[in-house]
């Protein structure tokens, strides 16, 4: 008897992974798995593993509740159900109970002010089953000592040793090799992020419109696709000079986001919460500089070149200016005589 089937089997459980960081971790948790009494248990967007036993439902709520009474009447007292994404099982499990929390929105509340009203149903279903499984969590993987400190906010009452909490980041390691050679535009910058309320595309894009008036040869490549864009930029009217410098690229491979990433002046990262914020790893790895917001997730996992206040577009903007060395250290000041002079031009037309 090997130990793998002494101590039974290893259920992966994701039913709430679609795409975006938490896909791409999913993936890469997939292709890496040891082929021994492993089961997955996945949405039928991903591939899965040839030498693993694999189930897949449809996405949606049938396909979980497909996917809960499979591992209900399957798991085994001895197995372990390991939940990807911070999704416990609904029904109750003989197997003992492993949670990788990949996402900050399931812990603090306030953030499902920043996604849509089906989400935030989703999420706060999924936060409540959390808390009333808690007492069977026998160990819980978070990502940074950030990720750490909003865990053990979230549960008050059944607090979980220390011991039971494993900070254990991983990511998909892009390519090391830099773009040696430039063919973009000597400031472009890059900022991969899905259609989502909290990845503060408004604020990057009031910033980028003064930026642009500046230094006119810039480029913002999103990946958005430009309906989306229009939709984020809907309260105002945006200039023709910021339509033309942002280039929208639409849904991006991992492949493609790393391409565009090793060929960028910068990564911009205005995210207001992240649970991990791989494109600053990715970045790193690829010696792509960063100007990002000043916020705990960052300084987790990089040492940004620039920072700024991510609700500010005026503090979003001085950044890019930093960067760009185009800025002045600070505003110059007049005397009184000067202020008079602007008033007399207004006041004396004749």
């Amino acid at each position: 008897m090997t130990e793998a089937k002494k101590y039974g089997e290893l259920w992966v459980f994701a039913p709430n992974v679609r795409e975006g960081g938490g896909a791409i971790l999913l993936e890469e948790l997939i292709a890496k798995c040891p082929a021994d009494q492993i089961r997955l248990v996945l949405p039928d967007n991903f591939g899965g593993n040839p030498a693993l036993q694999t189930d897949k439902f449809v996405r949606g709520l049938r396909g979980r509740i497909a996917a809960e009474l499979k591992i209900f009447r399957q798991a085994k007292q001895g197995d372990i159900v390991f939940c990807f994404n911070g999704s416990v099982p609904l029904f109750p499990s003989k197997g003992r109970i492993l949670v990788y929390i990949q996402n900050t929105i399931l812990l603090e509340a306030r953030q499902t002010r920043e996604i849509s009203f089906l989400g935030a149903l989703r999420v706060s279903f999924e936060r409540l089953a959390l808390r009333f499984y808690w007492e069977k969590v026998e160990m819980v993987f978070v990502q940074t000592k950030s990720m750490k400190m909003s865990l053990q906010k979230f549960q008050k009452k059944y607090r979980l040793r220390e011991q039971q909490i494993q900070i254990t980041p991983f990511f998909k390691k892009p390519s090391p090799k830099k773009t040696s050679v430039k063919e973009f535009a000597p400031f472009r910058f890059f900022y991969p992020a899905l259609f989502h309320k909290y990845k503060n595309h408004y604020q990057l894009f009031l910033a980028w419109e003064m930026f642009v008036e500046q230094v006119p040869e810039a480029k913002l490549i999103i990946s958005l696709e430009k309906s989306q864009l229009a939709k984020i930029c809907a309260p105002r009217v945006f200039s023709d000079a910021f339509y033309e410098s942002v280039d929208c690229l639409g849904k991006l491979t991992f492949e493609q986001t790393q391409e565009i990433m090793a060929g960028a002046s910068a990564l911009v990262f205005p995210s207001k919460t992240e649970s991990f914020g791989m494109p600053l790893l990715e970045a790193t790895s690829l010696g792509v500089p960063i100007i990002a917001a000043e916020r705990d997730y960052v300084r987790d996992v990089c040492n940004p070149n620039e920072t700024f206040d991510p609700n500010s577009a005026l503090s979003i903007f001085r950044a890019l200016m930093r960067f760009s060395s185009a800025e002045k250290a600070i505003q110059e000041v007049a005397g009184a005589d000067n202020l008079w002079s602007e008033i007399g031009s207004i006041w004396k037309v004749e």
